[in-house]
């Protein structure tokens, strides 16, 4: 086995652009209580599991856990996520 090297994190690529949903919390956080349409996923168990994801906070965007709500909902045969932020939890 290869020895471990211990050191500072590099930092990320230069000009690497924020994620999907680092911009969709940011947008957000920005209208704090307001309901969106965050993305529209494959099926409805994707749809339910990333939206337990934003409301655990599992997704570096939406931490910490309980400062976003979100829901599944299928709208017209489209598995939706819908996500309001709702600041962070004391």
């Amino acid at each position: 086995m290869n020895p471990i090297t211990f050191g500072p994190l590099p930092k990320s690529a230069p000009g690497r652009r924020p994620g999907k949903h680092a911009r969709a919390a940011e947008q957000l956080r920005a209208h704090p209580g307001e309901w969106a349409h965050v993305t529209t996923a494959k099926n409805s168990a994707s749809s339910a599991s990333l939206a337990g994801a934003i409301r655990a906070g599992r997704l570096a965007a939406y931490a910490p856990a309980g400062s976003f709500e979100a829901a599944a909902r299928t709208v017209k045969g489209e598995p939706r996520v819908y996500a309001r932020y709702v600041g962070p939890q004391q």
